[in-house]
Order: C-alpha cells, then sequence, then structure tokens
C-alpha cells in the first residue's frame, strides 16, 4: 500500500524519536511530544495500519513499537532523497583542523575518522585503494551505545568489524557504486540482522577510490551519518579542486 502523507510523517517521527532514545514508542508518547493535530486514538490507528503493513513492530501487545528493517528503509530513502537539497556542515569544522596534517596521508586519515567516530557514535573505517591500507577508528564511542551493553551483541560486532574488511576491498572494485546504506538484514557481510553500515566514495587521495564506511547499531543516527558523510565528501572534492 501507500502511505498516506500523515502515516509518512509519524512513522518518521517515531524512528527519529526510536532513534534518540532507544526504547519503544507508544502514540503516547507522540501525541504528547509532537502536534499531529489528531487525537491519540488515530495515532494508534495509524500506528497499527504501520504494523500491519510491516513498517513497525511491537514486542508486547500493550507496548509501544519500533521500526522494522522495512521502517527503516524507508526513512532512509526518504533522506537520501533529501541530502542533496539539505546539505549539513557538520563535517567542515573538523576538516578545517584536519586539513592542516594532511602532508602526512595516513595520520590525516586517522584523524579524520577520529572526528567521524566521534560525531557519528560509529566504528569509522577507511580503506585507501592505492596504498592497500585500511584503518578503523572509534571502540570508544560506538560501545557506548546501549545496545553494547548485551555481551553477545559486543561479540558479534567484533566478528562482523572483522568480517567486514574483504567486503570493504571488494566494493572498492565496483566503480558503479558510490554510497550504499546497508540495513539490518540488508547486512552483505554476515547474516547478522542487528546493524547498519553505510558506505561511501571519498576522494581522501588524488583520486575517488578510497572508501569511508560507518558501522554501528541499526538503531544508529541515519540522518546525522548520512549529512556527515555528505559533507566531508563535499568538502574533501573541494580541497582537491584547489591543489
Amino acid at each position: 500500500m501507500g502511505l498516506t502523507k500523515r502515516q509518512k510523517i509519524i512513522l518518521n517521527t517515531l524512528i527519529k524519536e526510536y532513534i534518540d532514545n532507544a526504547s519503544p514508542v507508544s502514540s503516547q508518547v507522540l501525541e504528547e511530544s509532537y502536534n499531529f493535530n489528531v487525537c491519540s486514538a488515530t495515532i494508534r490507528r495509524e500506528m497499527q495500519l504501520l504494523t500491519k503493513e510491516g513498517f513497525l513492530y511491537q514486542i508486547h501487545i500493550s507496548g509501544g513499537r519500533m521500526p522494522t528493517d522495512k521502517g527503516y528503509r524507508f526513512f532512509v530513502d526518504h533522506l537520501i532523497k533529501k541530502r542533496e537539497e539539505e546539505e549539513d556542515q557538520v563535517g567542515k569544522p573538523q576538516l578545517k583542523e584536519l586539513n592542516k596534517k594532511k602532508e602526512n596521508l595516513l595520520k590525516f586519515v586517522q584523524s579524520l575518522l577520529k572526528a567521524i567516530s566521534t560525531s557519528s557514535s560509529t566504528l569509522s573505517i577507511a580503506y585507501l585503494l592505492n596504498e592497500d591500507f585500511l584503518w578503523k577508528e572509534g571502540w570508544t564511542e560506538i560501545l557506548k551505545e546501549p545496545e553494547f551493553k548485551n555481551s553477545d551483541t559486543r561479540e558479534s560486532f567484533l566478528h562482523l568489524a572483522k568480517a567486514i574488511e574483504n567486503y570493504i576491498k571488494d566494493f572498492s572494485q565496483e566503480k558503479e557504486l558510490d554510497f550504499k546504506v546497508f540495513i539490518g538484514s540488508e547486512n552483505p557481510v554476515t547474516n547478522d540482522k542487528e546493524f547498519s553500515l553505510i558506505i561511501s566514495r571519498c576522494p581522501v587521495e588524488k583520486k575517488e577510490d578510497s572508501l569511508i564506511a560507518l558501522l554501528g547499531p541499526k538503531r544508529m543516527g541515519y540522518q546525522r551519518n548520512i549529512s556527515l558523510i555528505s559533507s566531508i565528501k563535499k568538502q574533501l572534492i573541494e580541497d582537491l579542486l584547489k591543489e
């Protein structure tokens, strides 16, 4: 079914709320925190329809709802469409300082990833094809996320972080691919459905054959992280044109 305008707004708002607070979202929370100009019963009915269509799910009948992979995919596709229209400047302050260190490429990559991981709360990864160099930063930041209180989740993530190295090297050979977001069950590396991956070509070197990836829980801040990568990529391109 095609979603109505109101359903799209409720779905996007619920996902943002869940990303921010890491807990199921009820119709009461949405009514009290946001102005939809409709009553709680209408919000609840729309959430029931969104659940029936596979965008949301709930663990307990009386509990709030959480986004499914389908719900996240709708949310992320909407963000990707908007990223060119509403470009965020979040990456520029970081790069303004980091550019001073660019005479040493590997140190620059390390510093860049530290800045990205701090802003994104993800494990940040860079792969430089010409150097055959792969680096990861952000273990401290990512392990602060509530999902990683569970030891099984930590172990699964460590396995995925290791397995993703070969995938990124393979991805670098696919020249037609520029930017991808893999959500939960779309994971191209393992069967683990609890994590998401954002990966993009970025011209860290002279040519756009370098990759930057963000790996984190499925509840990652997609809007912030997509804007972050887009802004950094734009700034790197601008810097290359000045050289």
